[in-house]
């Protein structure tokens, strides 16, 4: 019998990470689907996974990507 093959060292089943689905970042964000595809043709937005034709999210990626980009004024975009 074959041993399983380990695709990740910390998959996100195990790691507790969630992945959330695009609709729902979009929701979250307050943005259409489409914005975010946009992003992520761009390269601009946050890391994700595609599972066969699925996009996923990690959640902790979302809430670094979130925090990363957290302003404490209109004036620091610009910076």
């Amino acid at each position: 019998m074959s041993k399983p093959i380990s695709l990740s060292s910390n998959p996100p089943e195990f790691s507790g990470d969630k992945l959330i689905p695009e609709t729902q970042l979009a929701d979250r964000w307050g943005v259409s689907p489409r914005t975010l595809q946009a992003q992520r043709l761009r390269g601009s937005g946050c890391p994700f996974i595609v599972i066969g034709r699925n996009v996923r999210y990690r959640l902790s990626d979302v809430i670094t990507f979130e925090e990363q980009n957290r302003l404490r004024s209109t004036s620091e975009r610009g910076r």
